[in-house]
């Protein structure tokens, strides 16, 4: 049984569904006290101040959603490109980067809601194409969910499904949407594998070199990303296991939301154009099952499988993502909203 430690940081790591190859890569760990400045704006919304970076003019705007233990400049090999035909905004979410944490950050809808509000106050209008990447492609079905009204298109890059936010539960793979109440109020005791003995790495920092594909960023946004991280990284250490069980607890019921809708043709997305980007590494069938059947969401799609690339399409293949995003913008300018 490892130590109460130990046992926080799987908390703390499921919690967040943190993606942990994000600072693997070796090298020793190094500390990043001072705050890059912002590339964008820092817009008060709900009880704190969340980071928007727009560029370019024109409609439908392009919003680009990270995603998780990624940040808005994330997108930069892709943004620069999609701002020569139209307005384009990455963000942060309460919590990345220089964006505060927000008051009810355990909510799983917050994400949409703030967004919803960012946007608004930051006067970047209606109709958007939604842009996510792997949890933030979640994030933004959401958005869709709730404000359907003002999405005309998505791109979805490497899309993280639903039943694919896992835990070990005695000795098996289970998905969070099929795990009961007891279970959850159970953890972290009940689901820490048996067979494994060594806890996930402590958060403490970004290692001193940048594990591939983010050194295909520039090197101050390098520099930036190893900021951003170590704030991160201090923020899932702070948070209480009451915290992260709420957090959990709205996943799990936002995903179960979420996977009904996408099996549901009464209400999936109908003609939306929609894209889906899927890597060909290191990968499995179940998953390109999965996002398969989430290219399925509309009748309006098409599904694309990136062959040389992992899981990080929008910085091993940018143009690749640019191209999807601008065949959506094609399809929808013009339009005024969606539903």
């Amino acid at each position: 049984m490892p130590d109460a430690n130990a046992m926080k940081r799987i908390v703390q790591y499921f919690a967040l569904g943190l993606l942990v190859q994000g600072c693997a890569g070796g090298g020793a760990l190094i500390q990043h006290s001072e705050t890059a400045p912002p590339p964008g704006k820092l817009i008060a919304i709900n009880g704190c101040k969340l980071h928007l970076d727009c560029e370019g003019s024109g409609s439908p705007a392009v919003i680009l959603c990270p995603g998780t233990g990624e940040f808005s400049f994330d997108w930069d090999l892709v943004q620069h490109k999609i701002a020569k035909r139209t307005r384009v905004c990455s963000y942060d979410r309460a919590g990345y980067a220089w964006s505060d944490m927000s008051p009810d950050f355990e909510r799983f809808g917050s994400a949409a809601e703030n967004l919803h509000e960012l946007l608004l106050k930051a006067g970047v209008k209606p109709p958007y194409i939604l842009v996510g990447h792997g949890m933030g492609a979640l994030y933004m079905r959401d958005y869709q969910r709730r404000y359907g009204e003002q999405v005309v298109g998505m791109v979805l890059v490497d899309p993280t499904p639903e039943e694919d936010h896992q835990v070990q539960m005695s000795g098996n793979t289970v998905s969070l949407i099929d795990m009961a109440d007891h279970d959850l109020a159970a953890w972290p005791v009940r689901l820490f594998p048996p067979s494994q003995t060594t806890p996930p790495p402590a958060l403490d920092a970004a290692p001193a070199q940048t594990p591939p594909p983010f050194d295909r960023l520039p090197e101050k946004l390098q520099q930036e990303r190893r900021w951003a991280f170590d704030r991160f990284a201090g923020e899932v250490k702070g948070l209480t296991d009451q915290q992260s069980l709420a957090i959990m607890e709205s996943q799990r019921a936002n995903f179960i939301e979420l996977y009904n809708l996408r099996h549901d043709p009464q209400t999936a997305l109908r003609d939306l154009p929609l894209v889906v980007l899927s890597r060909g590494l290191d990968t499995t069938p179940e998953i390109r099952q999965m996002q398969d059947e989430l290219a399925h969401l509309s009748r309006n799609t098409r599904h694309i499988v990136a062959k040389k690339c992992g899981t990080q399409i929008q910085l091993e293949d940018p143009d690749l993502v640019v191209k999807a995003v601008l065949g959506v913008l094609k399809e929808t300018s013009g339009h005024t909203g969606g539903r």
